[in-house]
C-alpha cells in the first residue's frame, strides 16, 4: 500500500442522498449538534467528486447499526445502519453493494472503518452468525478504555475464541466486497492477534488495504516510531500495510503553528526512514478526533503549505473530508475532539475554492512523480523546500525575499524572480534555479 489519496467520509455529516431516511426522534443516545444525517446514497452522489478531485481510495466511517453520530458503537457487524443505507432489511445491503460497483467503475477503493477492540454495550450477540464462535467480553484494561467504558464494551484479550470470531469479521466484509481496513485502535489487541488477522486477510485478497490507527500520545517520536515499527512486522513479517503518521501529523501542525520548520524537516526524514517494500505510513494534517487543521494554525495561507508537504510526501495521504473546502470545527462546546465533526459544506463549490483545485493539481502531480524520492533541499527558520523530480515544494512560514535566482509558480502560472516578496504560505514550483 503506497501513495494512495484516501478521503475519509464521516458517513453522517457527508451528504444526504435519500432524503426519506431520518431516525425517529430521540434514537440516538449521542447526537452531535451538525450531523445532517447523511447515508451511503449521498456518498454514491458525491463519486464523481471524489474522482475528479483525485481520490483513488474512500474511507467509510462505521456503517453498522449504532445509537450515536459517530457510529463507533457498534451493535451488530454482519448488518448495515438502516439510517445510511435503507430501512427495508431486503435492501440494505443492495445499497451497500451498488456503492461498491460503482466506484470500482471508476477505479476508486473502499475500505470500512472496523472497530475491532470494542462495541456497544448493546451489542445483539444473538445475531452472531452460527458458524462463527462466541466471543468473550472483559474489564477495560487501561486508562483510555476506563474513560470510554461509558458508552463501550471491550472484546477480551486473550480469548482465542474471541480472535476467531474478529477473525471472521474481516472475512465476512472482504466476502461482501470492501478492498480493505482501516483498523481502529490498533493498541487495544496484541500484535500477534493483528498478525492473524492481516495474514487472513491477505490470503483471501493479497491486495487488501489494511490500513491502522496506533499512537503513543505522551511518547516522543523516537518512542512513537518504534511503537510504530511494533505493528509495522511481527517476526519480520509484514502486519499492517500502512499505519497513521501521529508524530508527522503533530510537527506539521507545530512546525507551521507555534514551532519550528526545522523540526518539520527533522520529522519527515524520521517518517520517510520507514517506507520500504511491503509499508508506507500514511500523512494527514487532522481527523475525526481532533480540532481541523484551521482551528490550530489559524493563517488560512498555511493550509495550503500544510496540503502541499501532504502531497509531495511519497507515502499515502488521507484527506479528512471538507478539508478541501477550508472547514473549522464547529463552536457548539462539547469535547474540543470532537469539534471537527462539521456538515460538509457544499454550497462553498458553487463560487469556486482555491484550496479545491489546489487538492485536485496536487493529487495529480502525485501521479506523474509517483516514483521520484522526495528530498529536502533547504530549511531554516523561515521556509522549507521540497524537491520530488522537477516538483518542488517551498513552504514560506515568515516573509521572505525569494532567495534562489528563479522559478515557475505552477499556481500563479507565473515566473519568480530573486528578491521577489513572498507571503507565508505553500508554493507549487518548477524550474527552480
Amino acid at each position: 500500500m503506497q501513495n494512495r489519496l484516501i478521503y475519509h467520509i464521516l458517513v453522517k455529516f457527508f451528504q444526504k442522498g435519500n432524503p426519506a431516511l431520518f431516525p425517529p426522534k430521540g434514537f440516538y443516545r449521542y447526537q452531535e449538534p451538525e450531523v445532517i444525517h447523511g447515508d451511503l446514497a449521498g456518498v454514491l452522489q458525491s463519486l464523481p467528486y471524489l474522482h475528479d478531485l483525485g481520490v483513488d481510495t474512500i474511507w467509510l466511517s462505521p456503517i453498522h447499526p449504532t445509537r450515536t453520530t459517530h457510529c463507533y458503537d457498534v451493535e451488530d457487524y454482519f448488518d448495515l445502519d438502516p439510517y445510511q443505507t435503507s430501512t427495508d432489511q431486503n435492501t440494505r445491503f443492495n445499497v451497500f453493494h451498488h456503492l461498491i460497483k460503482k466506484a470500482r467503475e471508476l477505479n476508486i477503493k473502499i475500505i470500512l472503518d472496523l472497530v475491532l477492540n470494542h462495541v456497544s454495550h448493546s451489542y445483539r450477540g444473538h445475531k452472531i452468525p452460527s458458524q462463527l464462535p462466541r466471543p468473550k467480553v472483559c474489564r477495560p484494561t487501561n486508562s483510555q478504555e476506563r474513560q470510554w467504558s461509558h458508552t463501550f464494551t471491550y472484546w477480551h484479550k486473550k480469548d482465542k475464541a474471541t480472535e476467531e470470531f474478529l477473525i471472521g469479521v474481516g472475512r465476512y466484509w472482504l466476502y461482501q466486497g470492501v478492498d480493505g481496513f482501516r483498523l481502529d485502535y490498533v493498541p487495544g489487541r496484541s500484535r500477534m492477534f493483528w498478525k492473524r488477522f492481516c495474514d487472513a486477510m491477505r490470503r483471501m485478497n493479497p491486495e487488501v488495504i489494511l490500513l491502522g490507527e496506533a499512537w503513543e500520545a505522551k511518547g516522543s517520536p523516537a518512542r512513537n516510531y518504534q511503537f510504530l515499527n511494533r505493528y509495522r512486522e511481527v517476526y519480520k513479517k509484514p502486519v499492517f500495510g500502512s499505519l497513521f503518521d501521529f508524530t508527522l501529523q503533530s510537527a506539521i501542525v507545530q512546525g507551521l503553528g507555534q514551532g519550528h520548520l526545522l523540526g518539520l524537516a527533522q520529522a519527515i526524514q524520521r517518517s520517510l526512514a520507514m517506507i520500504g517494500k511491503d509499508f508506507a505510513p500514511t500523512i494527514f494534517l487532522d481527523n475525526h478526533d481532533m480540532p481541523r487543521f484551521l482551528n490550530r494554525v489559524t493563517d488560512p495561507r498555511l493550509l495550503f503549505a500544510g496540503l502541499i508537504i501532504c502531497a509531495m510526501y511519497p507515502g499515502n495521504w488521507c484527506i479528512e473530508y471538507a478539508t478541501e473546502l477550508g472547514v473549522s470545527g464547529h463552536h457548539h462546546g462539547g469535547k474540543v475532539e470532537e469539534s471537527g465533526r462539521v456538515r460538509m459544506p457544499w454550497e462553498r463549490l458553487h463560487s469556486g475554492h482555491k484550496l479545491h483545485d489546489l487538492v485536485k493539481k496536487l493529487a495529480h502531480l502525485r501521479r506523474v512523480f509517483f516514483q521520484d524520492q522526495l528530498l529536502i533541499r533547504h530549511v531554516d527558520e523561515k521556509h522549507l523546500l521540497l524537491q520530488r523530480g522537477s516538483w518542488y515544494g517551498l513552504i514560506v512560514k515568515h516573509s521572505i525575499n525569494y532567495p534562489y535566482r528563479s522559478a515557475w509558480d505552477r499556481g500563479s502560472e507565473t515566473a519568480i524572480t530573486t528578491g521577489q516578496r513572498l507571503e507565508p504560505g505553500g508554493y507549487l514550483l518548477s524550474e527552480v534555479k
